[in-house]
């Protein structure tokens, strides 16, 4: 009978052992210039935890949930964790209708006036009632006395300049001949026909996107004043290989700052969403770097990444690597996939 009891208690415990989920365990290392960090990647269901595996140091691990649409943010030094959406806010380089120019910032709320702060453009909901400016003039009834004396007739020629003070002769236009002319180049030689603005070439226009400015030389583009980055997006090619075995295909992204990107991908189905150890958010203002914004790329197009190579122009600046595939169990689901009950929540950026 104990013999019965035994086999039995131990055929639960091993048919327990045998649903236990399994998470899919990803080791890869991140290489900057001459930074190298080592990173663990752990994904069940849909939720996932990036880590630094570094021991010597309290570096700071990500806790990803697509399902609840958030990551987290666990800062060990300071014991604090913070929450935020899955994909970065909307870059803010600069507001409607004043291309290049950073937003001004508002006051807080019941302090000073509100609205926006700039150049009024037209009657707004809340401008529309202000009351006009009170003027600065002068007080009701006041009537400044001026002597007739200082008082001159229209009609009459303006009064000259003392003796040995200013130019001779009355004041006002000159109705004298007029200035010599500017001497022309000679032949074949420099622009023809008149030194000045008007003779400058007008320079090339492309679709009314150029434009005069100083001395008739032509504007560059809006679009070149307002440093803003093109939606960048990836191009997938033929090449293939295969690496821990798993067959990745080759996909390319340029940027304008001369970085590019070459990436060999794998469908996420079975990886999950991929994320880059990052964490502070993406910086929202200045040129977009591939480093801050390649994970988003690979989410939209739903693909892993097992080996990244960035470089600027011939030189490699930066490289991602998937090293080991692996399962694991884990213990304490809930846990492992939450922040400490002991850590305090800090408030989400502002701006």
């Amino acid at each position: 009978m104990q013999r019965l009891l035994a086999a039995s208690l131990l055929l639960c415990a091993t048919s327990a052992l045998a649903a236990a989920p399994q998470a899919l365990v990803l080791e890869a290392s991140w290489d900057r210039f001459s930074q190298h960090t080592d990173l663990r990647y752990t994904h069940l269901g849909t939720q996932t935890r990036i880590e630094s595996t570094a021991t010597d140091k309290p570096d700071p691990y990500l806790l990803v949930d697509t399902a609840q649409d958030q990551r987290i943010t666990v800062y060990r030094h300071n014991s604090s964790w913070r929450c935020d959406p899955l994909e970065p806010k909307p870059r803010n380089d600069s507001p409607a209708g004043a291309p290049g120019m950073p937003a001004m910032p508002q006051p807080p709320p019941g302090i000073g006036p509100q609205g926006q702060i700039g150049p009024r453009t037209g009657p707004t909901a809340n401008t529309a009632a202000l009351p006009p400016t009170p003027g600065y003039g002068a007080p009701a009834g006041y009537s400044p006395s001026i002597p007739q004396s200082a008082i001159r007739d229209p009609q009459s020629p303006a009064p000259g300049a003392p003796a040995g003070i200013g130019p001779r002769g009355p004041l006002g236009p000159r109705t004298g001949a007029a200035r010599p002319a500017i001497p022309q180049l000679p032949p074949d030689f420099g622009p023809q026909g008149g030194v000045g603005a008007s003779a400058l070439p007008a320079g090339p226009a492309t679709g009314g996107a150029m434009g005069a400015g100083l001395g008739g030389m032509p504007m560059p583009p809006r679009s070149a004043m307002q440093g803003r980055e093109a939606l960048l997006s990836l191009t997938k090619t033929e090449e293939t290989q295969t690496l821990l075995g798993r067959t990745t295909v080759k996909y390319t992204v340029a940027s304008r700052m001369m970085e590019t990107l070459e990436v060999w991908a794998v469908p996420d189905t079975d990886f999950g969403a991929f994320f880059a150890y990052r964490p502070q958010p993406p910086h929202r203002f200045g040129p977009v770097d591939l480093q801050d914004h390649w994970d988003s790329l690979l989410r939209r197009e739903h693909l892993f990444p097992l080996l990244a190579i960035f470089k600027q122009g011939d030189r490699e600046i930066a490289r991602f690597t998937v090293t080991k595939i692996d399962h694991s169990e884990i213990a304490d689901i809930a846990a492992f996939f939450s922040p400490p009950l002991a850590y305090y929540k800090s408030p989400p950026d502002t701006f």
